[in-house]
């Protein structure tokens, strides 16, 4: 019989991805008898979650013991897994700070990974994670980590820079690429695609279309294969499932011949390198120079989108009175099988009952599998599953310019490390002038003191004498 698990879960309070995996780990049956320590430090979601997680325990009868503490040190010793799920006021933060300063100094940006708005995004998240590693390795060293947090390859980085600890990074954005998929090929793979949610927009109805229903309905016809770097990965097999058919070409003849405003920046890349960006225009431009100058009124003139706060807010408004009403009975814990698999029971299974498991997308330290990026940066590719971990499969070198453009990234990534652990403003501001969005010295020198001016209270560590 194998050995029960125990899995920690640091921002278990989380709406969406603690829902998320709580509604898929209680109905694996190769998690059954697991031990589940919550941590989370809003201590009323805390208590919701725990309430929620014992009472669908009981419903599935998964048969898990439910521990929590706000103090992660409290529950962490000997931990098998730990999912991390954390952020500081993210969708205020993100626009206050993150979009709207460099908007001043002449940069519309999406503001979350790349960009000098996914640099502080960055820095904030480091204070939170260094004690967090440093924990993982005095109590439960042998741990893997499944990381949910962005900027995804950053965090990761992270931990592979300061730490021995196994991490892998789990993201959900390749659905953004199967949604693409059935747009252009719906009809003729036999999906209604509701052409209401035609373009992308940031509107409740629309994002769970693009993100759940639509992708759901093509990953079953076909298979799609990408890699590079998280929020930067491209295409590289488009497959029909039934018969192993190369559709590829197809798609690209197809999606030519889409109205001029759907995904107009990925098409234009397609065009210019030859390959297709999986992961959607407004993620994809954080890592381009050439579509967020608004003195050229770039970002507008490529139909981009700044993220949609508002309605990330009020759809976690609508979680917490969701998981109210699952614990209070109001609604059926049934439900629960509508919620969307992050993978992480997927990853946690496969290592427990050594079951080989195919993932389309992990990010994991280069070893070889992207051979034209450096090695051990953290890299975006397909992945199985076994005894031993996250095992990254081979993947065809990426086109040379693109690679290129991954490199800058991964460059401009480790010089952000260093610059948000050491307080070094001298760093800082050389990763912002390798990042391609930035092009003025004097402006980048005054939009750094800005920002972290502003963020004095999660970056103190620039402002040691």
């Amino acid at each position: 019989m194998l050995k029960t698990k125990k899995i920690v879960f640091i921002g278990a309070g989380s709406t969406i991805f603690g829902l998320r995996t709580m509604a898929h780990v209680i109905r694996t049956p190769g998690l059954k008898g697991s031990t589940i320590a919550l941590v989370d430090v809003n201590t009323e979601l805390l208590r919701l979650m725990h309430q929620l997680w014992g009472k669908a325990s009981q419903y599935y009868k998964s048969d898990l013991k439910i521990i929590s503490s706000p103090e992660r040190q409290e529950v962490m010793s000997e931990a098998d897994f730990v999912i991390i799920s954390i952020a500081v006021d993210r969708e205020d933060l993100w626009e206050k700070y993150d979009v709207n300063i460099p908007l001043k100094y002449g940069i519309k940006h999406h503001g979350e990974n790349g960009g000098p708005g996914g640099m502080l995004h960055f820095f904030r998240n480091i204070h939170l994670f260094l004690p967090i590693i440093r924990d993982i390795e005095k109590y439960c060293p042998q741990a893997w980590v499944l990381n949910y947090t962005n900027p995804m390859t950053k965090v990761c980085s992270l931990f592979n820079r300061n730490s021995k600890i196994m991490t892998v990074g789990v993201c959900h954005q390749i659905h953004y690429g199967y949604a693409i998929v059935g747009m252009v090929l719906g009809n003729e793979l036999g999906i209604p695609v509701e052409k209401r949610h035609f373009p992308f927009q940031y509107t409740a109805e629309t994002v769970y279309y693009w993100y759940h229903t639509l992708p759901h309905l093509v990953k079953k016809i076909v298979d799609l294969k990408a890699a590079g770097i998280n929020h930067f990965s491209f295409m590289q097999e488009l497959r029909l499932r039934s018969t192993g058919e190369s559709i590829q070409q197809h798609f690209y003849d197809e999606l030519r011949k889409m109205p001029a405003d759907f995904e107009r920046l990925s098409r234009e890349f397609l065009d210019i390198f030859g390959i297709f960006p999986i992961t959607g225009n407004e993620h994809m431009s954080e890592y381009l120079g050439y579509c967020v100058q608004e003195n050229y009124k770039q970002f507008d003139r490529y139909g981009l989108h700044f993220y949609g706060y508002s309605i990330s807010k009020e759809r976690k408004a609508r979680q917490v009175s969701h998981i109210r009403e699952l614990i209070s009975g109001t609604k059926s814990m049934e439900e629960l099988k509508n919620e969307d698999s992050e993978w992480a029971e997927i990853i946690m299974e496969g290592m427990t009952l050594h079951k080989d498991t195919y993932l389309p997308l992990l990010n994991l330290p280069n070893k070889g599998q992207i051979f034209n990026l450096p090695l051990n940066t953290v890299v975006e590719t397909p992945a199985m599953i076994n005894a031993r971990g996250p095992q990254p499969i081979q993947c065809p070198d990426l086109p040379i310019p693109v690679a290129e453009l991954c490199r800058r990234q991964l460059e401009i990534t480790d010089l952000q490390i260093q610059a948000g652990i050491e307080g070094s403003r001298s760093k800082a501001l050389q990763a912002l002038l390798l990042d391609p969005t930035v092009t003025d010295t004097a402006a980048c020198r005054k939009m750094l003191d800005e920002m972290l001016e502003a963020n004095q209270n999660f970056v103190g560590n620039f402002f040691k004498s």
